[in-house]
Parts: structure tokens; sequence; C-alpha cells
């Protein structure tokens, strides 16, 4: 509410004097305790007060303010200031509303009319007189008042400055009190269609009276009571006006159908105040319903699946005769010996014992299977057969389908017919069954069985052999055991077999592995025969073909050979036993074997159902040293035309060693040691492979540098002892032996024996000139000696 007075609070320190100006004209001075007023148009206001330095202050006209308070301190000529802008509003408060007076529980709508002169409003708080206080409807809230009488009404209006203002208005609102709605119905139960009778006792509060009632049944249907200024009554139903002045007011309505209807009742008074009550009508009435599949075979139970709703009790006829049935989704099985209609009838019961039934009609199919023959005694089966008499029929339907079977041991595979009348030729003489089965045009079937009812004749027996199992070669008793025979007709199994021969019991030898399949035809005096007989088991005849191999067959150290099982064989081989020469013996399908140096024979035993059958291999695996090759050279480098010599240093082994020299240039050689000169100077890899088998080697290496200079001797001695008899022998050199006289006494390539015409030579020096491999000639002395 303004004006409004405004608290200072002084939070200075260390001031004893005190100046305020509140921004609207007005001053204040504070010196010690004298308070002096002052706005330069009025005269001055002094007032005492003690110890507060705080005023309060009341501003009159609304507006923006700024406040300021400058405090000194005497002592020291001290002071400081500080300023407060704030804002002085004027709420004015005020609403409206839509009505004065109103119904309980009808809704009166407020309007906020509120205003500030600075800013907006920007909250309310409502008191609506009956006890409810709320700030959270905003500017223009709905009441619904719930009790009746007179309410004040007070807003309480907030402004965007904090400021607010209050309004009450005094017995605002009249609420009027609405009337009592009562009434009652003498069925809410029942069978569907439900008569009920709704009888009226509203009141309304005095001096109002009750002058409208609405009656909405809740199945589509309004009816609407207007009382008249006579005290009759004028009915309108649906729309239509039914009745003008009844002395009722108290309707009867049918409902037709099952359901639900909630009747809802609503009254008004002569202010226009109205009342609602609501009373549930529950017509029942149980609705039957079922499925069943129209056509059933007659071995299978025909099921009902019950789809009524509502009932409590189901009650089946199945239209046969048979007890009735309580079951929810019964299943029952007719007995009947051909095709048959029946009508089948659901009653259900609801919990009002309302009852309704539903019937309908199933067929039952049994076709009736039949047949005869003319030929139930064929002498010979394989020059007689049997032709069937088709009787069979079926009351509702048609025949489809017909499968015949005959029994015939000798033909299980093919022993059927599809047609109507079918002829059957056996493969086998036998007594025998004949069946048949029909099929409906619905798919019902029915089977005959006619035991024992055909005989054929002709020949016919078993036979056995033994032994079942054996390991090949192996020789097999076969036996017959047979009737109305005189001749054995025995099959082995392989592309051999015995024919006509009189002996029931026969031997044979089978030479390889298998499983054979063997047979016997049995034929009598005039010619007929069995069919082909066949034993219980086949003739089995075990064999393997042993085999092996060994990841290596040759090694140059101590190793591990691994043996890989190649045995072949029809059957399972389930052993195997390996001799491998080592001394070992292992029993597995693939093994392995530790060997040091030598020669053995490795032997393999493969078994297939206790048969052995074994594989040896001589000398298969080799282990052989691994020689180390070695070399010196008697001098390294030399000189072209040196006789050079290379020894061999390797290292002996236990087995014999191979030698092989390559000699740099071309030349190679197989003995231990080797001699050797070269012509050309240059570098020869002289190298030497030593073997104990030619996948066990080792080699050596070794440079030989041949310089530029030459050999040539400069002394022999032709003593005809053996040694250095012949000058430059064996090095096939162009050579030319001169005396110091220049004479020649040699040319030629063989070398110089000291001899000049057949006479040997003084001891002397004499001169030799030759010509080098490489095309140069070297010249030098050499010296005979005797």
């Amino acid at each position: 509410m303004f004006p409004d007075k405004i608290q200072f609070t002084d939070n200075s320190v260390q001031a004893d004097e005190y100046y305020w100006d509140f921004g609207d004209g007005m001053k204040l001075s504070i010196i010690g305790d004298t308070w002096t007023w002052s706005n330069g148009v009025d005269p001055d206001v002094v007032e005492t007060i003690v110890g507060n330095k705080s005023p309060e202050y009341e501003y009159t006209v609304p507006g923006n303010y700024i406040s300021e308070l400058r405090v000194v301190n005497t002592t020291h000529n001290c002071q400081d200031s500080i300023e407060v802008a704030f804002t002085a509003s004027d709420v004015v408060p005020n609403f409206i509303q839509n009505k004065n007076e109103s119904c309980q529980h009808t809704g009166v709508s407020f309007t906020d009319n509120s205003t500030t002169d600075i800013g907006s409003i920007t909250s309310w708080e409502w008191d609506f007189g009956d006890g409810n206080v709320t700030d959270t409807l905003g500017a223009n809230p709905t009441h619904t008042y719930t009790s009746s009488g007179n309410f004040d009404v007070t807003l309480v209006a907030f402004d965007s400055n904090g400021c607010s203002d209050t309004i009450t208005k005094v017995a605002n609102v009249i609420i009027y009190e609405v009337p009592s709605v009562q009434f009652a119905a003498n069925n809410i139960t029942g069978c569907a269609p439900l008569s009920v009778d709704f009888s009226d006792n509203s009141t309304a509060t005095l001096p109002d009276s009750v002058v409208t009632w609405n009656w909405v049944f809740g199945d589509g249907n309004i009816l609407q009571i207007d009382e008249n200024l006579d005290n009759t009554y004028t009915w309108t139903y649906n729309g239509v006006v039914t009745e003008t002045n009844s002395v009722s007011k108290n309707p009867n309505h049918i409902f037709e159908t099952r359901g639900s209807y909630p009747t809802i009742l609503t009254i008004t008074d002569s202010r226009g105040c109205d009342s609602t009550k609501t009373i549930t009508i529950t017509p029942t009435k149980p609705y039957p319903s079922f499925t069943v599949a129209p056509t059933t075979c007659h071995y299978n139970a025909v099921v009902f699946t019950n789809t009524s709703t509502e009932q409590t009790v189901n009650e089946w006829n199945f239209g046969d005769a048979s007890a009735l049935s309580n079951a929810l989704n019964p299943s029952h099985n007719y007995t009947i010996t051909q095709d048959q209609a029946f009508t089948v009838s659901l009653r259900v019961i609801d919990a009002n014992l309302c009852d309704s039934t539903i019937s309908t009609n199933i067929t039952v199919r049994h076709p009736v299977a039949d047949f005869s023959s003319t030929d139930v005694v064929i002498p010979c089966w394989s020059t007689g057969s049997a032709t069937m008499t088709n009787a069979s029929s079926s009351a509702l339907g048609t025949i489809a389908a017909y499968n015949w079977l005959f029994e015939d041991i000798y033909n299980p595979f093919s022993n059927s017919s599809t047609e109507e009348e079918p002829v059957y030729q056996y493969r086998g003489p036998g007594i025998n069954d004949v069946q048949l089965t029909v099929t409906d045009d619905f798919g019902c079937t029915d089977v005959l069985l006619r035991p024992d009812y055909i005989e054929v004749g002709g020949p016919q027996g078993t036979y056995t052999f033994t032994p079942i199992e054996s390991c090949a070669p192996s020789t097999i008793t076969f036996t017959a055991n047979a009737v109305n025979t005189t001749k054995y007709n025995w099959f082995y199994g392989n592309t051999n077999q015995t024919e006509d021969s009189p002996l029931s019991e026969i031997e044979y030898t089978y030479t390889t592995g298998n499983i054979y399949t063997t047979a016997l035809v049995l034929e009598d005096d005039n010619g007929c025969t069995s069919n082909t007989i066949t034993a219980a088991n086949n003739v089995t005849v075990y064999e393997v073909i042993p085999d092996f191999e060994a990841d290596i067959t040759i090694a140059c150290q101590d190793t591990t050979v691994q043996f890989t099982d190649l045995s072949e064989s029809l059957f399972t081989i389930t052993d195997w036993e390996w001799a491998l020469g080592n001394g070992d013996t292992t029993y597995v399908q693939n093994t392995s074997a530790n060997y040091v140096p030598g020669i053995y024979t490795v032997s393999l035993t493969a078994t297939a159902g206790g048969c052995d059958y074994t594989e040896t291999k001589n000398q298969y695996i080799g282990v052989y040293q691994m020689p180390e090759a070695s070399f010196t050279i008697s001098k390294n480098p030399a000189r072209m035309l040196e006789t050079i010599g290379f020894i061999n240093t390797s290292d002996s082994t236990s087995m014999p060693i191979t030698w092989h020299w390559d000699l740099g240039d071309g030349e190679e050689a197989t003995t231990t040691n080797v001699t050797r000169r070269y012509d050309f100077s240059g570098t020869y890899p002289i190298i030497l492979t030593a073997y104990t088998h030619p996948q066990c080697m080792d080699t050596a290496t070794v440079d030989l540098i041949i310089t530029d200079e030459v050999f040539i001797p400069n002394a022999f001695s032709p003593n005809k002892d053996g040694v250095n008899d012949i000058y430059l022998e064996n090095m096939n050199l162009p050579t030319i032996i001169i005396n110091r006289w220049g004479q020649t006494l040699y040319e030629g390539t063989a070398g110089w024996d000291g001899t000049f015409e057949g006479k040997e030579m003084t001891s002397g020096t004499y001169f030799y000139i030759v010509e080098l491999p490489n095309g140069q000639s070297h010249k030098g002395p050499v010296t005979l000696i005797r």
C-alpha cells in the first residue's frame, strides 16, 4: 500500500556526523543526538534521538530515487559517501468476475484488473473465501465452490518491484445448494430383454423445486421429463414428445440386448442448478457359439471348440443318443460302420439362469473296404497270378483311392498296387496275406486284411554258410535247407557260380578280400524255380595290402624318421605293428624311429578283422656318417709350371669315403692326394668334396695363387736312377737345348735326356729356350750333372 515507509540502516564506522539525502528534496543531518530535517522550503524540523543513526523515511510520490549517505570524521577531517538506487511504486489491486451468483460445483471465473505506476503486476494471491488460498492460479483463475453460502474474495497483487496491495470484496459470491438426486430401479440385472421400472425420489432446497428430469439409459435412448405448471409432466423421448400431461415422472425402459448400461439421471431445479446420479443396469444373455470341422473321419475324435460368451453352464448333445456333456471344449468319438450325418446342439446358461441354444450338422465318414479273388491257389508262382475283385463302398461319398498290399517275402519293395482291381504276379512260393486300404473323396480310410488268403506253389528254402568271417584266401561251406527242390544254383557274390548242382552243401574258396552277397535259386522237378534267396549275412573275407613310406630313407647323421602307413583295405584296419630295424617295435598307425649310422630293414604288419598281413622293405633306411673335408697345398702361392701337391687331411670315418677334386682349371681327380702344375698365372679355387653317400658330403675350398714367375729347373742328372733323368719331362713344353757354342743339341716337347745324336753329353752348363703356354719364351742355363 502506498505511501510506504522505508527503513535505512547505517553501517558506517568511525563517523561522528551523518548527512542523508533521500533523493526527493528532503535531507537529514545527524550530529550527535540531534536530527535536523530540511526540504529547502519548509522550516527545518529538529528532534533529538539518542543513539540511532538509521532513519525511517516515507515517500509520498511514486518514482525512482537515489539516496545518499555522507559521513564525516571530524577528528581527522575525513569523509566518505555512498549512494543507493531504489523504486517506490503504487500498486492498485482490483478484479472482476463473470457472475456473482452460481450453483455448487459450478466454476466462477475471476479476471485481474490490478495496476502499478512503475513496472508491472507479476504475481497474484487469491483467497476465495471458502478456505482455498492459492498463489499458483495466475491472473485469471476459475474457482469451483463445493459448498453453498456467501463468500468474500480477496486478491493480493504483487508488482515487479516487490510492492503489493490487497483488496477484499465482501459477500462478493453467492453459491446456491444443488438439488439432491435420488432414484431407484426395480431390476438392475436379469435376462435380456430386461424391463426396468425407475422411481424418482429427488428433492431441491426450498423454496426451489425440481422441474426437469433427464434420463440417459446408456443404450442410445434419452428421455426428458419436464414439470408443467399444473403439476403434470411432459415426456420427450429421443427428441420426440410422447406425452404432454402425464401424471407420472417415473419411467419404464426395456433393455433389449445384454450389456452394461450406465443409466444417468440429471435433475434441474427452478434456479437452474442440477445434479446427476448413475445406476448401472446389466441385462444378461449367454451367446452360444462353437466351431467344429464339418466332416471328420470315423477313427478321429470330433473336437468342438466352444466360443460362447457369458455362460456358466455348457450342455452338449452330440446327436448320437450318447449322454449329454458339460465339458467346455469336448471331443467325441462316433461309433459307426458307414458314413453318417449328425445334428449337434449346444445349450448355454448364464448366472441369471438365462439360456440359449445353437445347432449345426456334421458328417462322420466311414468308407468300407471289401474284396475277393478266384485265384486263391496258384500252383507255380512264376506261371500264375492273382486277380482281385473290388467290392468297397462309401455311403455319402465316393472311393477315391485304392492301396493294395500283397504279402510276398520275395518282393518286399514292389508288392503294392493303386489300381481298383489289380492282377498281382508273385515272386516266390508261400501262403500270403492280402490287405486293401481304401480312401474316400474326403481322405478317410478303411482297411481290410485277409490273412493267408493266397497260396502260391514252388520250391522254397533258406541256406547258411560258415565261416561268416575269415581271412583271405578262405574256403566257405554253404548248406541249403529246402523243400520241393531237386537242383541248387549257387551264386558266390563275384563272377563265379555253380548251376544245376544236386548238392545241398558245397564249398567255395575266396582268394581276395571283400564283402560278398551270395544267393541261391532252387528248382523243382517241374522246372518251377524259387525266387533268389539270400542269406541273413554276407560272406566277409578280410584282406589288407600292407604298405608304408618314410619321409627320410637316406640320412647323413643320427636322425629321426617318420613312417606313414599306406596300407589299403576294404575294411577298417584296426592294428599296426612296426618292426623298425633298430630294435624298436611300435603299435600305432603312423610312427617314428631314431637311427644312428647303419643300414636298416623295416616291416609293417597291418590287421583287419583279426587277419594279419606284413610288408617288409629290406635295407630301407640308410644312415651315413657326414665326412669333414680338408686339405693342404704343398706351396701357395706357387710359380707357373711348378709341381704342386694337394694333401688330403680330411677326417676318417668308419664308412668308405669317395673323393672328388676340382682343380680350378677344369681338371678333376678322384685320388686321395693330387699333384699338379699350372701353365698360367692366376687364382685357382681348389675344391675337395668328400662323400660317404651321394647325399652325404662335405666340401673344402682353398684358393691357389699362381704368380707370373716361371719355374724352370736349372739342373738335372741323367744317370738312369729314375730320378730327374730327363730335363723338363712331362711338361710338354716346346724346348731347345744349345751348348755354349750355340749348337742345338735338342729340340722337342718330350724333354732332353742329356744326349746328342745318341752320345751322352758331359757334365757342364747348357742353355735352354722354352716356349711357355702363354706364348712367351723363357731362356736360361741348366746344369747337367753326371
